[in-house]
């Protein structure tokens, strides 16, 4: 399914982007690093975050449609007692910000096949289709981005801030192996295609202390997860894995 984007007003007592800060409280000596997908209509989807204790997910999971408080047009709605909902999962906020800053990063540098740390300004905040479900975004253009190969609507990957590129080639002789053991080969599904599974990776980098990781988009017949997939000389593991919506 195409990736739709659908503008959301949101009010300012409750979030927003930009908003006048508050009392600056002082900031790490380095903030954990943000990993977000980057759709080819102009949305950046966070999907993980390294931190002291390993990675996370800072961002709201894609969500039904029909349980999440939209209506019909795809805008934020009370929930009725036939939506199955109680309210519209939103992104998180700044609490020590004035208005609700939205607690992402605003600033990010962008890879693809074609991109080697391209710099994005968020201006907004989107919905985004997922599948079948519908999932928050952070839009930052208007212009549509070529497709990575193998995958739905995807232009490439963003970070908070920018990471060497890493050549899998000569750094990684050991990545087919790797794929192997994980399990991240692909699968034709010629007697059901429903059976039918896809990686693509879409690239490696290296961390600021050393280690290199890959990102994964796992695309199944109605569903798609996200991947980091962490490697070290020969060896490989699963560090973070999400939902990317499904049917």
């Amino acid at each position: 399914m195409p990736g739709t984007l659908r503008c959301l007003t949101i009010g300012l007592t409750s979030a927003c982007l930009a908003c006048a800060p508050g009392p600056s409280a002082p900031r790490p000596e380095r903030e954990p690093l943000w990993i977000a997908v980057v759709q080819t209509g102009g949305a950046l989807i966070p999907f993980a975050r390294q931190g002291d204790d390993g990675w996370d997910l800072p961002w709201p999971a894609p969500f039904d449609p029909e349980t999440g408080g939209l209506d019909d047009g795809g805008e934020a709605a009370p929930a009725s007692p036939g939506r199955g909902a109680s309210s519209l999962p939103m992104p998180p906020v700044d609490q020590d910000s004035r208005g609700g800053r939205i607690a992402a990063p605003m600033q990010w540098s962008f890879y693809s096949q074609t991109d080697r740390g391209s710099a994005l300004t968020v201006a907004r905040l989107l919905l985004a289709e997922a599948q079948c479900m519908m999932s928050w975004a952070l839009g930052f253009g208007e212009s549509e981005l070529p497709r990575v190969e193998g995958t739905r609507d995807v232009a490439g990957v963003a970070f908070n801030h920018p990471l060497e590129v890493v050549s899998a080639e000569t750094e990684i002789p050991g990545l087919e192996r790797i794929r192997a053991e994980l399990g991240l080969v692909d699968v034709a599904g010629l007697d059901d295609p429903m059976q039918s599974r896809r990686f693509v990776w879409l690239g490696f980098y290296r961390l600021d202390g050393g280690g290199i990781i890959g990102v994964v988009n796992d695309l199944r017949y109605e569903g798609a997860s996200w991947l980091v997939v962490e490697i070290d000389g020969d060896e490989g593991r699963i560090a973070h894995r999400v939902s990317g919506g499904g049917c």
